[in-house]
């Protein structure tokens, strides 16, 4: 008797398939609102790359990633849920090709299932960073669903697209160039299976066919890569990589540390996915296994070990080499350099839950699943040795954050693999459809609450925030952050949104010049206590930070900016001035009034950025300094002036008379109805006989 489900008619299991991926969509982006940025400086490195910098200043070569995300600065300030919106997209976007993969080695509902099962894994809080994980998932998984469709008919047409879908790969993430050698060895494999009879050529064939992918995966590559980002983007690794690459240890001198990494991902892999690996070694340990089983089946085993194994290796090595350096340790688990392959694992064990032929002997099953039994009891005693976490590898850090946990998945892993040993389909069946989801739900549950504790922000992230709102984007190109910590630096200036703001880490108490903090007038943001320069200013004194402001020069201190706080200024009074804008501010009424601070020099040169206002242009206003007054043409456009005066001693006050003051409003334009006439962008007293000032 047929299940309801297996009676669903094609439309209304792909309504229902509609439906599944809206809740996710919600689901996710729901979980994603509201949560601080967390990976620092990956967030911000993408973050920056994408949208404050030119594509040829790009650290990394992920051209076609920053080029669309670079979009999300139509969002204003809210480009990171933007950002995460799109993620969501693209991980949902995967789901398809996953369930396509499946339905050729499974049937519908099975495949259907494992999509499903592959959708809410924990690594979906991939979608929360502003990083390229999901666009990089969404990628291999339209690759892999391609490799199959290669293995059916590898021809030169089917090898010249899986070329090209690499090329854009790398320009999404450099770690494709990792793919290539699987498959590679997958392409040769496919040739060999598909040969004709007694030929003996497969071998040229199949290795023209790989040069052809690769050639076409580099002049991909470097042929975008040219267009968005010019000669740059001619280095394959790009500056950031390209710099970590050289001085490196060979392999040899990493392999110790390498193997004992691979420990820690060997126990991790077991204790997540017990079933699946036993099932994979046993594609490898038993002929007549592979002999029962579907061509499809065996391809897609092999593709499933190629991509672990080589990404496995990349991984451990890539540990060992910055194992030492900051926060990098050898105890770390960088799962998510291939943890976006797993589910060819899930769909490996959903053939073989279906299959009616598989046959594998008792004496291949033992040998395939024993060790991987006591790999997994080892891993409930040493896996604590390692540090797994959110980040890395969100799905063991759920499955290892407490030992009840660790326990439990222990239990039931070994029950699946005992019976996983007597009957291959009914463990297989038992791992997918009973602890396959049990650990997807608590698993997710755990690394949720992990995310949802970025909810509330720190010291680090208020400052960022209140200095990016407080200070114009010109004040932040000259601002720099002091503090001990380097991971909450980057998150300050994360918010502070700046590509040119710097960073000083240096412990407390430490005494800071002017020339490091940028010289006069600059910017600091700093994260306890320093000895400061002289003439610094404090404009924010708040729990953990200071906003200050170096001392101006002797020029800058009669310098005015009405685009700044009225504090700024070297006025103290002013009349006939509207509010502030983003560039300054413009005259109300027919005269402007600016008294300064100090005693103006007897010899002075007036510099004004000025623009007139509608009729005003080219019409003379008159600029009185004490007892002179200059009458000068102001064009519309903004332009700089420069005015001669010797005012009398004790000279304060400035004048200056509108020709014509008139409203938007009056000209059509808007409901405003304030006298405009002139704006006034910057006025700088400049002496210009020192002289004369000395004898005053």
């Amino acid at each position: 008797m047929s299940s309801p489900a297996s009676r669903l008619s094609p439309i209304n299991f792909r309504s229902l398939c509609l439906l599944t991926l809206f809740l996710a969509f919600v689901y996710m982006t729901m979980r994603n609102m509201g949560i601080y940025p967390s990976i620092f400086g990956d967030e911000w490195t993408y973050s920056s790359a994408a949208r404050l910098t030119p594509l040829s200043e790009a650290p990394l070569p992920s051209y076609l990633y920053f080029l669309l995300y670079g979009s999300t600065n139509r969002c204003g300030d809210g480009f990171l849920e933007c950002a995460r919106s799109l993620n969501v997209l693209f991980f949902l976007a995967s789901t398809p090709f996953i369930y396509l993969l499946a339905r050729r080695v499974t049937t519908r509902n099975t495949a259907a299932f494992v999509a499903l099962l592959a959708l809410l894994r924990p690594a979906n809080s991939y979608t929360a960073f502003f990083m390229p994980e999901t666009m990089y998932y969404c990628g291999f998984w339209v690759f892999s669903w391609y490799c199959l469709r290669v293995y059916a008919q590898p021809d030169w047409r089917r090898a010249a697209g899986a070329g090209l879908l690499l090329g854009l790969l790398m320009l999404v993430k450099l770690h494709a160039l990792f793919l290539l050698p699987g498959y590679c060895l997958f392409l040769l494999y496919s040739v060999y299976m598909q040969r004709q009879a007694g030929s003996r050529s497969w071998l040229v064939r199949g290795i023209l066919l790989a040069g052809l992918s690769v050639l076409l995966m580099l002049a991909l590559r470097w042929g975008i890569g040219y267009l968005l980002a010019g000669p740059s983007s001619l280095n394959l690794m790009g500056p950031l990589y390209g710099g970590q690459a050289q001085g490196k240890a060979g392999v040899l001198a990493l392999l110790p540390a390498a193997l004992d990494n691979l420990r820690g991902h060997l126990m991790g892999l077991t204790l997540m996915l017990g079933v699946p690996l036993a099932g994979l070694a046993l594609h490898g340990l038993s002929r007549q296994l592979r002999g029962s089983t579907a061509p499809a089946l065996n391809a897609l085993a092999l593709y499933s070990l190629l991509m672990l194994g080589q990404l496995l290796a990349v991984t451990v090595l890539f540990t060992a080499a910055v194992a030492g350096f900051g926060a990098e340790s050898n105890a770390r688990l960088h799962m998510r350099y291939y943890d976006f392959i797993l589910p060819l694992l899930l769909i490996l064990v959903a053939a073989h839950a279906t299959a009616r032929q598989a046959q594998a002997s008792r004496l291949a099953r033992l040998l395939a699943g024993l060790p991987l039994a006591a790999l997994l009891l080892y891993a409930c005693w040493r896996l604590p040795q390692f540090s797994p976490n959110y980040i890395d590898s969100p799905e063991l850090f759920g499955a290892a954050v407490s030992n009840t946990m660790r326990y439990a998945l222990t239990g039931l892993g070994l029950l699946c693999l005992l019976v996983w040993l007597s009957d291959l389909r009914r463990g297989a069946r038992l791992f997918l459809y009973g602890l396959a989801p049990l650990f997807v739900l608590a698993v997710s549950f755990k690394v949720n609450a992990k995310l949802r504790e970025a909810q509330h922000a720190d010291v680090y992230a208020k400052a960022g925030s209140f200095a990016h709102h407080y200070l114009s984007p010109g004040e932040r190109d000259h601002l720099t952050l002091v503090g001990p910590d380097a991971a909450a630096l980057f998150k300050t200036r994360f918010f502070i949104d700046n590509a040119r703001t710097q960073l000083i880490i240096q412990p407390e108490g430490q005494a800071l010049t002017a020339a490091q903090l940028g010289g006069p007038n600059a910017w600091v943001l700093a994260f306890g206590d320093y000895v400061l320069p002289e003439g610094v200013r404090s404009h924010i004194s708040e729990r953990g930070y200071q906003l200050l402001r170096l001392a101006p020069s002797a020029d800058q201190r009669q310098l005015t900016n009405f685009a700044e706080p009225e504090y700024e200024w070297s006025v103290k009074g002013k009349q006939g001035l509207t509010g502030v804008e983003s560039w300054g501010r413009w005259s109300e009424g027919r005269q402007v009034t600016l008294e300064f601070k100090e005693d103006l020099p007897a010899n002075l040169t007036l510099r004004l950025e000025v623009a007139a206002y509608g009729p005003n242009a080219n019409h003379p206003f008159t600029f009185r300094l004490g007892k002179e007054m200059r009458q000068v043409r102001v064009a519309q456009e903004r332009h700089a002036l420069e005015l001669q005066f010797a005012p009398d001693a004790g000279t304060r006050t400035l004048t200056i008379e509108v020709p014509q003051p008139i409203s938007p409003k009056q000209l059509g334009y808007s409901e405003d109805q304030r006298a405009l006439g002139i704006a006034l962008y910057r006025l700088q007293v400049v002496v210009r006989d020192e002289k004369a000032q000395a004898q005053r």
